[in-house]
């Protein structure tokens, strides 16, 4: 529990500038811009010198046009992790920028920038719950026919539908009950 508490008590290194505004993606577009980003992670062996790094990104520019899907692929430790936390904005970058609907992420509020990014994991985490809880999760203030039109966008409605229960289908531990439906959910998503 002391660790617990230790870690809520601890303020983030990452804040909110002052003249932060709200992003609106709806307003202001979804394209995501890298220019020139650099980005190294402090090596804990020299904590008294912050500016000795585990050097992960170097001059990474590459755009994502709005409506576009697109896959990071690659080995294990290649900045794949990296590139969606500079993204959510846990880290800043050591050089270049990142805009999101052309506004720096510096100067967007991290809460109203984090509620306009989805991430799709390898591993799709289930609850031992409901067809509609589950789907409900991504957003808990989310009406039915919300929960019913993201999984019409996710092509799973009509297979939802089969299930006896419909939307309050129990799917079991981690999905193991209908693995076969959350593969095309991932599959979907991404």
């Amino acid at each position: 529990m002391e660790s617990m508490f230790k870690l809520r008590d601890t303020n983030p290194q990452i804040t909110d500038s002052v003249n932060c505004k709200c992003f609106d993606p709806s307003v202001e577009g979804t394209t995501i811009t890298f220019e020139n980003v650099q980005f190294g992670y402090p090596i804990p062996e020299s904590a008294s010198d912050q500016s000795i790094k585990r050097q992960i990104l170097k001059d990474m520019t590459f755009d994502v046009d709005e409506g576009k899907t697109v896959a990071l692929v690659g080995s294990s430790g290649c900045g794949k992790s990296t590139i969606l936390r500079l993204l959510y904005r846990f880290y800043d970058t050591d050089k270049g920028r990142i805009t999101v609907g052309g506004n720096d992420v510096r100067n967007i509020s991290g809460d109203s920038l984090r509620q306009s990014i989805a991430v799709v994991p390898q591993d799709t985490v289930l609850f031992n719950e409901s067809i509609e809880y589950n789907i409900n999760y991504g957003n808990l203030n989310a009406s039915f026919d919300e929960i019913v039109d993201a999984a019409k966008k996710a092509r799973i409605h009509d297979t939802i539908m089969s299930f006896p229960d419909g939307y309050n289908t129990v799917v079991g531990e981690r999905g193991r009950r209908y693995k076969l439906l959350f593969t095309d959910i991932s599959y979907n998503f991404a």
